[in-house]
């Protein structure tokens, strides 16, 4: 990710502009989320953000913190304002979630604390722990962790706000953050770090990185196998996403030495319709299967037609490995909600 942002080059100027804009409009929207003071909600709450637009692994951090406090005897649920989930009565994100944790309880909602409070109430199985999915911003709501998540394919720190750079919130931000977390680390992340201290006053806490655990091989929209990563090289593939950082599946891609033959790179949160099923279709006539990522495989399998899609499309797993700060990570997850995740 460089700095310059979303916008083309020649607009730099008009970007400058309506970063200043942004940055009014971001200060005020704080101090009415703050007007009160943060809302508590009954049980603790672990909140999982970053500061920058595009993926910088929330959800496969989330998925590793609710199955590691779930194996030591919490019950975790997943709280999220589920993108466009107002007007589609659903989430895409949630959806992921529930396919791959069928226990979670997800919660999705605009309005975070009336939604966890509502859960908390229910008689039976209500959570004892709130992950909050995407919650740097969400100053409403009190959080008895703040975790900050940066890439370190793509930190985005060093920018302006948008749409300008990538920031949704300045740099100096991440002096709030509890931790802060370096992920798809490549071990070799100086400048990552040194800006992370530099907007921080101190380092990070954790580093990791995200490889893939297993494949799932869907043919005609179903279920039909798990393969081993290592059973791929030479496969020819069509790689097909809508994410924020398609960069980095495409290198996950080649690093496990499969031959990317073509790369539909469709916008971020892309609904699939006939006719972007109609282009995978038609890339995939000379490959040996489709890959696509969890995210996107989750709408791309309610997509209309999808069962006449011969070739197979491959699902990668992503599990993420701690390099260092493991066990800083897990003593303060223990702190702020009484329970030491297995991680």
């Amino acid at each position: 990710m460089n700095s310059q942002g979303p916008l083309p080059r020649f607009l730099s100027p008009l970007g400058y502009l309506a970063a200043r804009v942004y940055h009014l409009g971001w200060s005020f929207d704080v101090r009415r989320q703050l007007h009160g003071g943060p809302a508590r909600v009954g049980a603790p709450v672990i909140s999982i953000g970053n500061l920058t637009v595009g993926g910088t692994g929330k959800t496969p951090f989330c998925s590793l913190l609710a199955d590691g406090l779930h194996e030591a005897g919490a019950s975790p649920a997943i709280a999220m304002r589920g993108y466009r989930a107002d007007r589609t009565g659903g989430s895409d994100e949630a959806e992921e979630y529930r396919q791959k944790h069928p226990w979670l309880p997800v919660l999705v909602g605009a309005d975070r604390v009336t939604t966890i409070r509502e859960a908390l109430a229910r008689k039976g199985n209500a959570p004892d722990v709130i992950l909050l999915d995407d919650g740097f911003q969400h100053r409403r709501l009190h959080r008895d962790l703040d975790i900050v998540l940066v890439d370190a394919l793509r930190p985005g720190i060093d920018g302006d706000l948008l749409p300008n750079g990538w920031l949704r919130e300045p740099a100096r931000s991440l002096e709030r953050a509890d931790l802060v977390v370096v992920t798809r680390s490549g071990g070799d992340d100086g400048r990552v770090h040194d800006l992370i201290r530099r907007h921080r006053g101190v380092g990070h806490d954790a580093t990791c990185r995200h490889g893939w655990s297993h494949i799932d091989v869907y043919e005609s929209g179903v279920h039909k196998d798990v393969i081993d990563p290592a059973s791929c090289p030479g496969r020819k593939v069509v790689v097909c996403s809508g994410l924020g950082n398609p960069a980095s599946l495409v290198d996950h891609v080649t690093e496990s030495g499969m031959n990317v033959v073509e790369h539909l790179a469709f916008p971020d949160h892309v609904h699939y319709g006939p006719a972007e099923l109609e282009s995978i279709r038609h890339a995939a006539a000379g490959a040996d299967a489709v890959l696509t990522s969890a995210k996107d495989w989750v709408k791309l399998a309610r997509s209309p037609g999808i069962e006449s899609l011969i070739t197979p499309v491959l699902v990668p797993v992503v599990r993420i490995e701690f390099l260092e700060g493991r066990d800083v990570v897990v003593e303060r997850i223990r702190e702020a909600c009484g329970t030491a995740p297995v991680l």
